[in-house]
């Protein structure tokens, strides 16, 4: 559990999940739908969804392009694994990689 010390006079107002929800429940909604979308381990899965024999289908989309259904490929990639540390700041847009 955290805590927290006041080393001044506050004002606390305490509200329950459902008004808490009621007030700022879309906001969560749509906040984690876009922190969703920038998560980098979504964005990898995505590029590497079945292709094509000229890629796999985020290399398809950034080209404009429709994968062939006749060529039809799967992807698997592997790559050395982040810290957690390295996620969050990801997800946050502050990290920028070893680049």
């Amino acid at each position: 559990p955290y805590s927290v010390t006041a080393v001044t006079e506050v004002v606390l107002y305490m509200i329950n999940r459902e008004q808490f929800e009621s007030k700022l429940g879309k906001t969560m909604t749509i906040m984690k739908a876009e922190q969703m979308a920038a998560d980098p381990r979504k964005l990898l899965a995505d590029f590497y969804l079945d292709g094509d024999n000229r890629g796999p289908a985020g290399a398809l989309v950034a080209k404009n392009l429709q994968p062939d259904p006749s060529r039809k490929t799967s992807w698997f990639v592997v790559y050395r694994p982040c810290s957690r540390d390295s996620i969050a700041k990801m997800l946050g847009r502050v990290g920028v990689g070893k680049g």
